[in-house]
């Protein structure tokens, strides 16, 4: 009889929201890498203000009870018979008693491993915000079920009840459950009609317009008929609805519908499926079905099925592809360890991902399902020795001492124990250097192995240069790698870097500089150690990576370096690279905020996600000056209120763990002011002051007398006229900018300065989307914006009402499908990204739009998400110029777009990023990233990044500059006549084919290495048979790069490879002129330059390095004798796999072929 009273103290111990384990996850949002954390997310019962814990089916029917409203968590504890003991005596009677009917608002979470339910049939019928999670589920057995002799060729048995029944209902999670027919399966029904009396029916349908649903972590095992999305095909009510997430899924002897899909727009990833198509009691039929008006979006799942022929065993079409009745896409998916493409109905998808994922590799999905999925696997680990989860491979808080160091220092550098408050911080450093390594056994082994380190660090303000580092892979004094913070004497920026030691020889591998560290305020800073990967974390975010020879593990050690002055170090720890670290982080570039007092309320979006990346972490927030600037939580953020001049600061913090916190710098400044009276000089404002038929994205121009200087402070606004209302504020300062149209579901968001200095003209980039059509704007020019600056021979003190700047939009938006763009002449739109985010909003994604640009400079960097067939056409080459500065150090790694709340801001270092889009075409224009690597240690910045690994990009009469990484392109490419102009590495990408056709490639002076005559090309071509890289008719030329200087003769090479495995260096130049610039040796393989081998390290006609009738610039047979690493293709060889376009683009669409055409 103990088992009430038990229930009694769960319950009493739950309501204690946050503090046990178990609290945290009855109350977990679904994860943001799913539909139902897309429109306003899945909080389920997470407001509730008491946890429920229920023994028996009487206590949960009381806990669901419909008459109680408001929010509710219920924990199951072990096993509830729904039937109590008493078989169902009928259909009626089993409908009845086994029902479990879940309300609006519920969260039902399994309290342990073992409890479920047995005899019952959950349904969630017409309600929103459902949370089902770590519940064991026997799937019903139908007392009654009905042989229909119409059903099938032999007729089949009939039944009733799933095991969960999703019906007209929205934003539903279903998590970490385990479906089974066991013990009793199909083989242990009788036989009757001349089969098994199949008393199953479904284990998880979803049907009649149910929408935003995850399915994540589950375990489906001995079933027949698992799945169900849709009802029927003539249930067209689904269409548009039934968006559903199928993630990390096992399905283990599922016979067929894992799922069966009519109508619904449902992303699969990372599902693994095993089974036998001869199994006796649950044969596979198929695994994904493809049915009436699917469209079906698949990455990396992994299929195990004994048997299976092809990849049609595995995904069946119900209807005919060609008819457009369904349609599935993949990406990366293997069947029995070979790719399903040849599966996929589709070259792109028919519908884009909204939200942040992350898929893992095909090949390493069996393992991680196999240990995660199904009811028990939420891991409900506290803290154990210090370290906040058994995940850590160990953990130091320095309060045994500072002991367990060996120390090598030169000068006055000391390491010492510093006690504050109850805590106790590591003391490193001083004026000379000090190398600390750990004898901690746990953080000793994590030295030698795949894995990171991390601690939390702090400075005082001022003082000398100095720097910490957090060392890893240390064997010896000559041999480590490391990831650090390097402090100048002076300003208001750092570096992070990660640097490498070998042989004696200290390289920086990567710098990126951010906003300086906070005196007295620690940071996490973490170093990464992937098998050929390093990373550097800064306070959760990923702040960049360098690429390294696959490392033997072996014995090594983990330590600190600190050079020059003192830091503070705590809670050092140490884990493997799949445990991310838990952030919460403001979508600022810095932790600071400024406003001027009277302002409305600014929305500040907070990441908050735990460590698997995805999982939504609750938070809170408070300002220490709320007479100053107040805050209060918003959906996916804060809401900050500039209240009256002075500082405050904004924590933002963890309510699971008080520790994980963000601290926002507020400043407000006085009032916005702007006192300038009178007209303003006629010429010196764009759009001109009473100005008609404005475009909806202009950007605002001052010319002044001479060259302004930008102020301190302050802003300019755009003010509705017509009632006051503003429209849009833009600030000094660096923002963190969405780049795309604001009604898409995902957008690029870079670091961005919106308000610049051009010559004698002060530029101002406004937000996308704030100006409407038709409405006249009043524009104000803060008095602190520029300093020394004058306008029409008199000092500049803003612009004001009295100054007249007013101008009206134009009527309507464009209606024709080609879309005009002018810098400052008549036109639809003033950017090229406002016409992009007009095609992609006004335009279906098949439908043929051409952005027409005229002659005018153009800055701005730019984005294209899922729209195809679209042509952006400029009115000469050398005439229409879109330029801007991007790279590495400024937005970090190539780039990819996300939805609002995502873990980071990443949209990359490309000028024009494009993504899941196909048939893009670049005409007659120039395309600049103006970054110089001399002018800064993270020279990667492209000019284009095609990212869609099946879609096609073309570019005619085009010029791209810039110096590394000019284009990085997947999928299939088609460059002619064009001029692509760099240095290191300026053609490359995990592509398939790329035809560089009539040609230049340009290799110009580095403007960091002056010496260096770079490399043209770096192939990571994804499969072994793909073309890569194919150089035909073209041309390598040398010429002057930004600061001048040319490139000296054989220094250049044809190729370098990456060093990987797992990717293809196939490049070929075939009848290509070559300047002398170009080394003998052609190819950097293994041990030129300290370069790794090629894959294949010999090539052939198919694969790898390859050359054909290569020329001197005069069109002179070139002696290749001197070549190194390469293969000479023959005559046949060459037109066989390069005579023609469509013979390069054969592998298009799963062999369907591409030929273009000029």
């Amino acid at each position: 009889m103990k088992r009430p009273a038990l229930a009694l103290m769960l319950a009493a111990a739950s309501s204690l929201a946050w503090t046990a384990p178990s609290a945290f996850f009855a109350r977990q949002e679904a994860p943001l890498d799913g539909w139902a954390a897309q429109d306003g997310g899945t909080r389920g019962g997470a407001d509730a203000a008491d946890i429920v814990t229920v023994v028996d089916a009487a206590g949960l029917r009381r806990a669901l009870d419909p008459k109680h409203t408001g929010s509710r968590i219920v924990q199951v504890a072990g096993t509830i018979d729904m039937s109590e003991g008493r078989p169902y005596a009928s259909n009626a009677d089993q409908a009845r008693r086994g029902r479990v009917a879940l309300p609006s608002n519920t969260t039902l979470v399994g309290l342990g491993a073992d409890a479920g339910f047995v005899n019952a049939h959950l349904e969630v019928v017409k309600v929103s915000q459902v949370i089902i999670r770590n519940l064991n589920l026997r799937n019903p057995c139908d007392v009654t079920p009905e042989w229909d002799p119409h059903d099938g060729a032999q007729g089949n048995w009939n039944s009733q009840f799933d095991g969960i029944s999703i019906v007209g209902s929205t934003h539903v999670w279903i998590d970490h459950n385990s479906f089974t027919d066991a013990p009793f399966t199909d083989d242990r029904l009788p036989v009757e009609n001349g089969k098994h009396k199949q008393c199953h029916d479904g284990a998880l349908d979803i049907r009649d317009a149910s929408d935003f649903v995850t399915v994540s972590y589950n375990r489906f095992a001995q079933h027949q008929k698992n799945m169900l999305i849709g009802a029927g095909d003539k249930a067209t009510g689904d269409i548009g609805h039934l968006r559903i997430s199928i993630s990390n899924n096992l399905f283990e002897r599922v016979a067929s519908r894992a799922p069966r899909v009519r109508y619904g727009q449902v992303h699969l990833f990372n599902n693994y499926h095993v089974g036998d198509r001869r199994d006796p009691a649950y044969g596979h039929d198929y695994s994904v079905g493809v049915a009436k008006g699917a469209r079906i979006v698949s990455h990396a799942n992994a299929f195990e099925i004994a048997g299976a022929r092809s990849c049609r065993d595995a995904i069946k079409a119900f209807e005919d592809p060609a008819h457009d009745d369904g349609l599935f896409t993949d990406t990366g998916s293997l069947l029995n360890g070979a790719s399903i493409a040849p599966c996929g109905q589709a070259t792109t998808p028919a519908w884009v991902v909204p939200y942040p994922f992350t898929p893992r590799p095909a090949d390493t999905v069996a393992a991680w399902v196999l240990a995660q999925a199904g009811a028990g696997r939420i891991a409900l680990r506290p803290s154990v020795a210090g370290c906040p989860s058994s995940d850590f491979l160990a953990c130091e808080g320095f309060e045994r001492g500072a002991g367990q160091w060996e120390l090598e220092r030169s000068g006055a550098a000391v390491l010492a124990l510093r006690a504050d408050a109850a805590n106790h911080l590591l003391q490193i450093g001083g004026s000379g250097r000090l190398m600390a390594l750990s004898r901690n056994a746990g953080l000793r082994s994590a030295g030698g192995r795949e894995a990171f380190v991390e601690g939390r660090v702090r400075t005082a303000g001022g003082g000398p240069a100095r720097s910490l580092f957090l060392v890893g892979r240390y064997r010896d004094a000559r041999n480590w790698v490391g990831a650090g913070i390097d402090l100048p004497a002076g300003g208001d920026t750092m570096r992070i870097q990660l640097v490498k030691m070998q042989d004696g020889a200290l390289t920086t591998l990567k710098t990126v500089p951010r906003a300086r560290l906070a005196p007295h305020r620690f940071a996490t800073l973490r170093l990464e150690m992937a098998p050929a990967m390093l990373a550097v974390y800064l306070d959760g975010e990923k702040i960049t990576t360098a690429p390294q020879p696959a490392f033997t593990a072996g014995e090594a050690r983990v330590g600190l370096l600190a050079q020059g002055g003192v830091f503070e170090l705590d809670d050092l720890r140490a884990g493997v690279p799949g445990l991310q670290p838990a952030r919460i982080a403001p979508a600022l570039t810095g932790q600071s905020f400024s406003a001027e007092a009277g302002d409305p309320p600014q929305f500040i979006g907070i990441s908050a996600t735990g460590s698997d990346g995805v999982t939504r972490l609750p938070y809170g927030a408070r300002s220490s000056n709320p007479a100053v600037a107040s805050v209060a939580l918003s959906t996916g953020g804060i809401l900050v209120t500039p209240r009256a001049p002075g500082t405050a600061q904004i924590v933002v913090a963890s309510l699971l763990d008080p520790a994980l916190h963000s601290t926002i710098d507020a400043t407000v400044d006085a009032p916005f002011a702007a006192t300038a009276s009178g007209a303003v000089p006629a010429g010196a404002l764009s759009p001109a002051a009473a100005a008609r038929d404005v475009p909806v994205d202009t950007l605002l121009r001052i010319r002044f007398d001479a060259t302004p200087t930008l102020g301190a402070g302050g802003s300019v606004r755009i003010v509705r006229k017509a009632d006051g209302k503003l429209a849009d504020i833009v600030r000094l300062g660096q923002e963190v900018r969405a780049i795309g149209d604001p009604g898409l579901a995902r957008a690029r968001y870079v670091r961005f300065t919106p308000i610049t200095v051009e010559g004698d003209t002060l530029l101002v980039r406004p937000h996308a989307g704030r100006l409407a059509y038709g409405e006249e704007y009043e524009v104000l020019v803060g008095d602190g914006v520029v300093r020394d600056a004058a306008l029409g021979g008199a000092p500049f003190r803003g612009i004001g009402k009295a100054s007249g700047w007013t101008f009206r939009t134009a009527a309507r938006a464009p209606q024709g499908a080609t879309i005009t763009v002018d810098d400052d002449g008549p036109a639809d739109f003033r950017t090229v990204q406002g016409a992009l985010n007009h095609a992609m909003r006004a335009w279906p994604r098949a439908a043929p739009v051409t952005v027409d640009v005229r002659k005018g400079r153009y800055p701005e960097l730019l984005f294209v998400l899922g729209k195809d067939r679209l042509t952006i056409r400029g009115e000469s080459r050398e005439g229409v110029v879109i330029e801007e500065m991007n790279n590495d150090g400024l937005n970090p790694g190539s780039g990819i777009s996300q939805g609002a709340g995502s873990p980071s801001f990443s949209g990359g270092r490309p000028l024009l990023s494009v993504e899941e889009s196909d048939m893009l075409t670049l005409e007659n224009l120039t395309l600049r990233n103006t970054t110089q690597r001399g002018n800064t240690r993270s020279g990667q910045a492209e000019t284009v990044y095609f990212n869609s690994d099946g879609g096609r990009l073309v570019a005619r009469n085009a010029s791209f500059f810039s110096e590394q990484d000019t284009i990085q392109v997947k999928g299939y490419a088609w460059f002619w006549r064009t001029l692509v102009e760099g240095n290191v590495d300026f053609i490359w990408g995990a592509n398939r084919a790329a035809l560089f056709e009539d040609s230049e490639l340009r290799s110009v002076g580095d403007s960091g290495n002056p010496a260096s005559g770079g490399y043209v090309v770096q192939a990571r071509t994804v499969s072994r048979d793909d073309p890569g890289f194919v150089f035909l008719n073209s041309v390598l030329t040398q010429g002057p790069g930004p600061k001048g200087n040319g490139v000296p003769p054989g220094t250049t090479y044809l190729a370098r490879s990456p060093g990987t495995a797992s990717t293809w260096d196939n490049v070929a130049y075939i009848n290509t002129r070559m300047g002398e610039h170009v080394a003998p040796v052609g190819w950097a393989g293994a041990g030129v330059n300290k370069e790794p081998a090629p894959n294949p390290a010999t090539a052939s006609a198919g694969q790898g390095w390859r050359e054909y009738g290569s020329m001197d610039l005069a069109g002179k047979p070139l002696d290749v004798s001197r070549r190194a690493g390469g293969y000479t293709m023959r005559a046949d060889e060459v037109k066989e796999r390069f005579g023609s376009r469509k013979a390069v683009f054969a592998g298009f669409n799963g062999g369907q072929g591409w030929d273009p055409a000029p």
